[in-house]
């Protein structure tokens, strides 16, 4: 269907007051499926936060473990005059 006609149509259908079918599709089947689109959504989007959350704390993690191997560098730096 050519999506001139298609937007026309959907047009005089809500004119027409009639808005429980649009376009060959019935609204609220439209509507249960978007909002099954959004909790799937939101649930991918937590699953990425928490994800997140458990790299940022491996990243401090790792920064606190460098920080430590550096403090040890200069430590043995300065006992070590010959190095």
């Amino acid at each position: 269907m050519n999506s001139f006609f298609h937007l026309y149509c959907v047009d005089l259908e809500l004119k027409s007051g009639d808005i429980s079918f649009v376009g060959g599709y019935s609204l609220s089947a439209g509507t249960s499926r978007l909002e099954n689109e959004k909790v799937q959504k939101e649930a991918e989007v937590q699953k990425l936060i928490e994800e997140n959350a458990g790299l940022r704390a491996l990243v401090d993690k790792k920064e606190a473990q460098l920080l430590a191997m550096n403090e040890q560098c200069k430590f043995i730096a300065l006992r070590s005059p010959g190095i």
